[in-house]
């Protein structure tokens, strides 16, 4: 993953009536996608306004080498992101609360410029049941997400098999990191192994070395 310094955004934010006003800021809107062009060390501004509760998906599209980093509505940086999971672009996942606004600075990695779009979405995760499982097919530095709900509190196990490479990570529902494991279960295939609560909600990230298929499964004990 390669470091991105920090957005500077002193010279964008303005503290008026003690709110703060983004200037030059364009707003993104739920299901859409923009288009856009960016110039050697340019920062592109965009808003987000959540309209419900849960986790919202911002990221980038084309050819060139985008890096995205969120910040909530004190300016307080959340997460970045460069280069995660679909190649040169950029992806950001965050739990987002109804009413409040998120911003992005976008800009290209190491003063690249060209076109590129972004979409702000309400993704849509599969969901891991305890004693079923799912196979697909994930590439390299590739990420899925899937959602568990503990029926009952128990010991949960996820676990891959196959001669794929992965990793995997447990987080709360607000995306809070829980745990993670890489290769638990024995090269190349993980077990992570978390005490749950009923009726809460989890989400797995899978994550991968290398292409391949891979198969994952969770148990409740």
């Amino acid at each position: 993953m390669k470091i991105k310094i920090f957005c500077l955004i002193t010279v964008l934010m303005l503290i008026i009536s003690g709110g703060v006003f983004a200037q030059n800021t364009q707003e993104l809107s739920i299901g859409s996608s923009l288009p856009g062009n960016l110039s050697s060390g340019q920062e592109i501004w965009y808003s987000v306004k959540a309209a419900q509760d849960g986790l919202l998906i911002v990221q980038t599209f084309g050819d060139t080498d985008t890096c995205l980093e969120a910040f909530d509505e004190g300016m307080f940086l959340i997460v970045d992101n460069d280069d995660g999971p679909n190649g040169y672009n950029a992806s950001i996942i965050l739990s987002v609360k109804r009413g409040s606004t998120y911003y992005f600075c976008l800009t290209g990695y190491d003063n690249e410029s060209g076109p590129y779009s972004i979409s702000a979405s309400y993704p849509v995760f599969p969901q891991l049941n305890a004693g079923s499982f799912h196979s697909g097919n994930i590439i390299s530095d590739d990420y899925l997400f899937f959602i568990f709900t503990a029926a009952r509190s128990g010991v949960l196990t996820v676990e891959t098999s196959g001669g794929t490479d992965t990793y995997i990570y447990l987080y709360d529902d607000n995306l809070k990191y829980l745990a993670d494991d890489d290769d638990g279960a024995g090269y190349p295939n993980d077990r992570l192994i978390y005490q749950v609560t009923s009726g809460r909600t989890y989400y797995i990230e899978l994550c991968a070395y290398e292409f391949g298929p891979y198969t994952i499964s969770a148990r409740l004990q």
